[in-house]
């Protein structure tokens, strides 16, 4: 009689237990400026990060905007000098983990809209997934997202 805990039990458990960690393919930095509304340059200067629960902490990122690589025309992006984003850092789920430390990144973002009293605002939030909204600032691929229509 076989146990449980025999070897194909053990690589089922590991290979689903892997899934639970994966994160969509990895894109390139001029393929996710593609897929975001805002993309920047910035220089982050400080963070507060504050635990809501056992699961989810909520990040604010001071930055100082350095160059807007794509925006529309209705957004100014150069106003920018906060982010604030949830992290997940004990999930298993493919979100953001933990916050870029100090530094200059690019930072991809989509625009969404939110009515509030028959008003409109245009927010901006991490693109998606957000665990791809953040990369280390490159200037060889700044100019390639500069050149994107």
């Amino acid at each position: 009689m076989k146990s449980i805990w025999s070897k194909p039990f053990w690589l089922l458990l590991v290979l689903a237990s892997s899934a639970l960690w994966a994160l969509p393919p990895m894109q390139s930095p001029v393929e996710r400026a593609r897929n975001s509304d805002v993309v920047i340059h910035a220089v982050v200067t400080a963070q507060q990060q504050t635990s809501l629960n056992s699961v989810i902490s909520a990040v604010q990122l001071s930055i100082i905007v350095r160059d807007v690589l794509k925006a529309p025309e209705s957004f100014n992006a150069r106003r920018l000098k906060t982010l604030n984003f949830l992290v997940t850092p004990n999930s298993y789920e493919s979100g953001l983990r933990e916050a870029p430390g100090p530094g200059e990144w690019l930072i991809f973002l989509r625009l969404t809209e939110r009515t509030v009293d028959n008003r409109v605002y245009v927010i901006p939030v991490l693109s998606s997934p957000e665990a791809f909204s953040f990369h280390p600032f490159d200037a060889a691929q700044a100019a390639e997202i500069r050149k994107l229509p």
